[in-house]
């Protein structure tokens, strides 16, 4: 398992500060946004504490009621990952996935 310097263990962990982050930087309160989504606000809670993941359909919702999209929340967390890890972005792909990036 890879563990970055701030103790975030994954990928989704850094997704949940990244979405906490956004809401703090709009002033958005975590239940207006749960109720906007109709997710259950102490399940909202526990996503953005990283205790749980958001699925894709959760993390569109989220992006949507906050104004941004989900990519621009994934692509957020990925540099911050990356950055922190200090990898290769390429190297946390599945080679099957994406054999090009491994014979430039």
């Amino acid at each position: 398992m890879i563990v970055n310097r701030v103790g975030f263990a994954t990928l989704d962990e850094e997704l949940s500060g990244v979405v906490r982050a956004e809401l703090a930087r709009f002033r958005l309160d975590q239940k207006e946004i749960a109720n906007k989504i109709q997710m259950h606000p102490n399940v909202f809670g526990r996503k953005c504490r990283g205790e749980v993941a958001f699925s894709t359909g959760e993390l569109t919702a989220v992006a949507h009621a906050i104004g941004t999209t989900a990519s621009a929340l994934t692509h957020e967390a990925e540099v911050r990952f990356t950055k922190a890890v200090d990898v290769n972005p390429v190297k946390l792909i599945d080679r099957t996935l994406c054999k090009e990036c491994f014979t430039k």
